[in-house]
């Protein structure tokens, strides 16, 4: 798989859509992490067949790490394959992943405020409320509520939906 991401057969051996869908989510997030332990690469079964994929996503506190008008640092290092992938002669990619922005930006923007307001009114919400105020009154700390981190991530997104639309239009 990794001589094939060289040398540009790698949709032989890669869900390009797994791989360009986690990195999105990450561009989304502008995330600082890069590398290392904070992804996985699945398969679904030991056959020639089946393509590899990105695992889930998660370890999230570098989010906005890059800052709002930089890629996430898996979009631009060497740490991982992405790079690799978008400068390949093989533009499989490159076009599969703005295609896949194309497809999710006109209800994108809409789709995030309604799951983020979604969490602040939860159950779980509350309950992560409640435990931050035990934890940092133990801590002598200020506990910060879901729905500033929720208000923050609406600010973000609405600065960084447009800056990646930009950006992702000059991906050839």
């Amino acid at each position: 798989a990794e001589a094939s991401i060289d040398d540009g057969t790698y949709p032989e051996h890669i869900d390009v859509e797994s791989f360009v869908n986690w990195l999105m989510a990450h561009d989304l997030l502008g995330t600082w992490d890069s590398g290392g332990s904070n992804l996985y690469i699945t398969k679904r079964d030991s056959t020639r067949q089946t393509l590899l994929e990105m695992g889930c996503l998660w370890d999230f506190d570098s989010n906005r790490g890059m800052g709002l008008e930089k890629w996430s640092r898996y979009h631009i290092s060497d740490d991982f394959y992405y790079l690799k992938l978008f400068n390949s002669a093989n533009r499989t990619f490159a076009h599969a992943y703005t295609v896949r922005w194309n497809e999710i930006l006109p209800t994108l923007q809409q789709q995030l405020n309604d799951n983020l307001d979604s969490l602040a009114s939860s159950p779980t919400a509350a309950a992560i409320d409640r435990s931050r105020e035990y934890h940092c009154k133990l801590y002598n700390q200020y506990p910060r509520k879901v729905s500033l981190g929720v208000q923050k991530f609406k600010e973000w997104f609405e600065s960084r939906i447009p800056w990646l639309n930009e950006h992702i239009g000059h991906i050839k």
